[in-house]
């Protein structure tokens, strides 16, 4: 049996939905009306097909829109302006939610280097309002989710296998792994009968501490999962340093703690995601730091949500917008 790291899969359903979200709008209205909320829809409409019929470029990086749907469900309508580097310097916009109901007005205006930030004529701090990626920030954070589905892949690979070799010499129950793998923890399995023959299941492991070196890299830290019917729960608390990636992807020092979990409703695969990932790496041999840390939930072909969240590239609070017009990278 080959299992693939259960958090592999996970990490990186989260990290495509912060860059295209492919899913149809959340009916969940918690993460809508905040300043996020209305940068998000903006820079999620800078990024729509020029079909689209409710974005309008009006002059150079100034833009006017009427009902745009954003990817939270909600609509807004009215005008903003960006500066070169896409970062809104002036708006006036009314939110309606996803459920039709009218939301707030938000209102942002840039004389010099000072910035005025209102919701339903409340004062709001410029330090609260998130900018719209850039490019440069755009292309950044695609080779981390790029060097992160490497990196992944290599910890599969030096976690299971110790895992598939205990599961091979042992029935159902809970095994400690041997200590020759540099791991600390056990395994849980499950015995069933296939034509006859008692074959086992992993459904648990609890890896407590481990630490892996290969050419001067080091990942090192703890993971852990558990299985039952369809439902899956994993925590892990993972550090890779100096780790090359790929050719081009260097993770100097990244950390990612986070709990996740996978499950199905009526059919559809749920997901849940609850920590966070921060840390610096270099592309190119250019060097860029990445922060996210929140929440986020989604179901197959339904929506991808974020109640709550803080994304930084670069130093940068950056709000999610679609990478590309087509919605992929």
């Amino acid at each position: 049996m080959k299992r693939r790291l259960y958090v592999s899969a996970a990490v990186l359903v989260l990290l495509t939905a912060l860059v295209a979200t492919g899913c149809s709008p959340s009916p969940d209205t918690s993460g809508e009306g905040s300043v996020s909320s209305f940068v998000r829809a903006m820079s999620q409409a800078i990024s729509v097909d020029t079909a689209d019929s409710s974005v309008t470029e009006i002059s150079t990086n100034e833009y006017s829109v009427q009902n745009f749907k954003a990817d939270d469900g909600s609509y807004i309508t009215g005008t903003f302006k960006t500066d070169s580097e896409g970062n809104v310097i002036d708006a006036a916009l009314t939110l309606t939610y996803s459920d039709g109901t009218p939301g707030p007005i938000f209102v942002l205006k840039t004389e010099g280097n000072t910035q005025d930030v209102t919701i339903d004529k409340k004062p709001v701090s410029p330090s609260e309002v998130p900018k719209t990626m850039t490019a440069p920030q755009r292309r950044a954070f695609r080779g981390f989710t790029e060097g992160l589905e490497e990196v992944l892949d290599d910890l599969n690979d030096d976690l299971i296998e110790p895992v598939e070799e205990v599961m091979e010499r042992e029935g159902g129950g809970t095994h400690p792994i041997p200590s020759r793998f540099n791991m600390e923890g056990t395994v849980t399995l499950r015995e069933e009968w296939d034509d006859g023959e008692p074959e086992a299941e992993l459904i648990g492991a609890d890896i407590e501490s481990f630490a892996i070196n290969r050419n001067g890299a080091e990942i090192s830290g703890s993971y852990s999962f558990s299985e039952r019917g369809d439902n899956e729960r994993a925590e892990m608390d993972i550090r890779f340093q100096n780790y090359r990636a790929d050719d081009d992807i260097i993770f100097i020092d990244i950390v990612i703690d986070a709990a996740m979990s996978e499950g199905e409703v009526r059919g559809d695969d749920t997901f849940t995601f609850n920590g966070s990932i921060s840390g610096r790496y270099s592309i190119d041999g250019r060097e860029h730091t990445i922060e996210f840390n929140g929440k986020m939930d989604a179901m197959e072909d339904e929506y991808i949500r974020f109640p709550e969240y803080t994304l930084r590239i670069d130093g940068d609070n950056v709000a999610l917008g679609r990478q590309s017009k087509n919605g992929s990278f």
